[in-house]
């Protein structure tokens, strides 16, 4: 499963899609407003129209 790291672009895109994301699968959220997802979650936020930039890739499981 590859995961990704992301920022939100904005304080209200963050809001939405932190709910968004948690509502459908496993979110880990790190201090600064970054969080890691699995990147087939990504479509849920390209699906609701919510902004955000890919920081960093990993593929792998995860530990």
């Amino acid at each position: 499963m590859q995961m990704v790291k992301i920022k939100f672009n904005s304080h209200d895109e963050e809001v939405n899609g932190v709910y968004e994301l948690m509502r459908r699968g496993k979110v880990i959220c790190f201090p600064g407003g970054i969080y890691e997802l699995p990147e087939e979650l990504s479509s849920v936020l390209m699906e609701k129209n919510i902004g955000y930039t890919i920081l960093k890739k990993r593929g792998g499981l995860c530990p």
